[in-house]
């Protein structure tokens, strides 16, 4: 992931400061909004390799807003509902160290299943970011059913 945020901060034009953005989401929303001025990228007729590469960085972006919208609501109600109903004040904690594993295990998973940046070429991207999605679609789907376990 990192390449990939250096490979689109050398492709976008000079723009906001996004590592000044107060909270994840925010940073996130902002590197969105900055891959949304690399010009003539239209994710629905992606041709080239490079416009599919910023096309699954782009996806990835909006998955990862999605997932850290529903963790803060998964890590409020751990705070206030679940010990409520549940009565154990140390939910909040169990979560928030569940969802670092998590994301340590997930950055791993997709660096192990799509190997090293130098020997996947062009490709690596959008490999690298797909697989990073769909974990992150996953993940997202889990946190809003520990909120509304029904769903």
């Amino acid at each position: 992931m990192i390449l990939t945020a250096i490979f689109f901060a050398q492709a976008v034009a000079s723009g906001p400061d996004c590592g000044k953005a107060v909270g994840i989401i925010a940073q996130d929303q902002c590197r969105l909004a900055e891959s949304l001025k690399v010009r003539g990228v239209d994710c629905e007729t992606q041709r080239t390799q490079s416009e599919m590469n910023i096309c699954s960085y782009r996806d990835f972006l909006s998955a990862d807003i999605a997932m850290n919208q529903a963790w803060s609501r998964a890590a409020g109600f751990a705070k206030r509902g679940a010990t409520e109903v549940l009565g154990d004040p140390k939910e909040h904690g169990r979560l928030l160290v569940a969802q670092r594993a998590w994301i340590t295990f997930r950055d791993a998973h997709c660096a192990a299943t799509t190997g090293p940046r130098e020997i996947g070429g062009s490709m690596w991207p959008l490999m690298h970011n797909g697989c990073l999605t769909e974990l992150t679609q996953e993940r997202t789907k889990q946190l809003r059913e520990y909120v509304e376990p029904n769903n």
